[in-house]
């Protein structure tokens, strides 16, 4: 790669900054430096091994936050550019657990900003949540169990997906790792 962006591509679209809720709002993923730099939504690829914030950004002009399923707010998927799966760890298969229910909106707890303003917080390493067979560019995509009113029920959004680069392959104990 040199020190340049990879130009490899997938066949999916990335998508980022995407709708998730029928009130307005919306999901991103920010690295840590485009965070600093205040760009909370442009991003289309990121590092395996760096700092991840997921950023929702209420578009709505009069609904607070969205009701996410307590204790299961994202699916995380990582795939090859070729589309194969890429197996998760077990905190990835933790991580992206289906809620116990997904009818009982009383399960949900209310998660994000007021009408217009962002909130944010850490997604784990993806080093931690996948088994990188090798270096190499990848895709992830990052769903969250949000309430949908029309279904009444809770259900995966549609995905954010950028692209992973990963690098530290060598510096990477979770690859080594065996599951318990």
């Amino acid at each position: 790669m040199h020190g340049s962006r990879s130009p490899a591509q997938t066949t999916l679209p990335l998508t980022n900054n995407v709708l998730i809720s029928e009130q307005g709002m919306r999901l991103a993923l920010a690295s840590q430096e485009s965070v600093m730099r205040n760009a909370l939504f442009g991003d289309k690829e990121i590092l395996a091994d760096g700092e991840i914030r997921w950023v929702l950004h209420n578009t709505s002009s009069n609904a607070m936050g969205a009701l996410f399923s307590h204790g299961h707010m994202f699916s995380v998927e990582l795939r090859t550019l070729n589309g194969m799966s890429i197996q998760r760890t077990e905190a990835g298969e933790k991580m992206s657990a289906v809620p116990k229910s997904l009818k009982d909106s009383y399960t949900g707890r209310v998660k994000g900003p007021w009408p217009g303003q962002t909130d944010a917080g850490f997604l784990p390493r993806l080093t931690n949540l996948f088994r990188f067979p090798s270096n190499g560019v990848y895709v992830l995509e990052l769903r969250s169990w949000v309430w949908q009113r029309s279904k009444k029920s809770f259900a995966l959004s549609d995905p954010v997906r950028v692209r992973v680069i990963n690098k530290e392959r060598a510096n990477n104990p979770a690859n080594d790792s065996k599951p318990n």
